[in-house]
C-alpha cells in the first residue's frame, strides 16, 4: 500500500549494478485508483538509495527528445486488399505513415513529443482482404537493424508468436533493404491479425509484404 506524499522505492535493479555504455530498458504495469506519481532513477552504486533519491536531478531530455507519456495501446486498420489482383504491402514509420508514431507531452517540462518508433506501446494491426486463395506475409526492414516478437493470426483470440531469426541471430536488415522474414502463410478474405510492441534501438520504417500464392 502506498502512502500518500510519502516516496515509495518499489524495487531496485540488478543488485550487481549497471556497467558503463549498458543500454538499460524496461516495462512496469502499474495500475492505481488514483493519480500516482512514478520515476526511474540511475543513482551511485555505493551507499543507501534513498540518501541519493534526495540529491537526484531531474535529467534535461536527450537529442531524441522522445521522454514522455504516450498511449498504452493503439490501433490501426487497413483497406480491402484484393488478393487476386494484386500483393500488397503496408510501410510502418516511414514519411508517407506519419500517423504511425504517436504524440504525447513530457510530463517534467510539458513539452508536447512525439515517441518516433512507438517505443513501449502495444500496436495492433487489422489487415483485411478479399478474395480466394493463400498468401504469405513477410517482414522487410527498410530503416536498418530490427529484431522483435510478433503475434500473428486469423483468430483474435489464439495468436501465433513469431521471432525475428535470420542468419544465426535475432536481427536483420543491417546496412540493406533486402532482408526478408517471412511470418507465415494466411487465408485471403479472413482478417489478419498482427500484435507488437517495437523493440528498443531497432529501426523504422518496416514494410509488410503480402505476397499471394499461386
Amino acid at each position: 500500500m502506498l502512502e500518500k506524499g510519502k516516496r515509495t522505492i518499489l524495487f531496485e535493479d540488478n543488485v550487481k549494478g549497471i556497467r558503463q555504455d549498458d543500454l538499460v530498458s524496461g516495462i512496469v504495469e502499474v495500475e492505481t485508483l488514483s493519480p500516482v506519481r512514478f520515476g526511474a532513477a540511475i543513482l551511485p552504486y555505493e551507499g543507501s538509495v534513498e540518501k541519493h533519491l534526495e540529491k537526484a536531478r531531474y535529467l534535461p531530455p536527450d537529442s531524441h527528445e522522445m521522454r514522455g507519456t504516450f498511449p498504452m495501446h493503439v490501433y490501426f486498420e487497413s483497406g480491402v486488399w484484393d488478393v487476386e489482383k494484386s500483393a500488397g504491402k503496408i510501410e510502418l514509420g516511414s514519411a508517407e505513415s506519419t500517423a504511425f508514431f504517436q504524440e504525447g507531452r513530457d510530463e517534467l517540462n510539458f513539452i508536447g513529443r512525439e515517441n518516433t518508433g512507438n517505443y513501449g506501446i502495444t500496436c495492433h494491426l487489422t489487415i483485411h482482404s478479399k478474395g480466394a486463395g493463400k498468401y504469405d506475409l513477410y517482414l522487410n526492414p527498410n530503416g536498418g537493424v530490427f529484431e522483435g516478437t510478433l503475434e500473428i493470426g486469423q483468430d483474435r483470440r489464439l495468436l501465433r508468436i513469431y521471432r525475428t531469426e535470420r542468419y544465426g541471430t535475432r536481427w536483420f536488415g543491417h546496412d540493406t533493404i533486402y532482408d526478408y522474414e517471412k511470418l507465415g502463410t494466411w487465408e485471403a478474405g479472413k482478417d489478419l491479425y498482427i500484435r507488437f510492441i517495437p523493440p528498443g534501438a531497432c529501426y523504422f520504417p518496416i514494410r509488410l509484404l503480402f505476397v499471394p500464392k499461386k
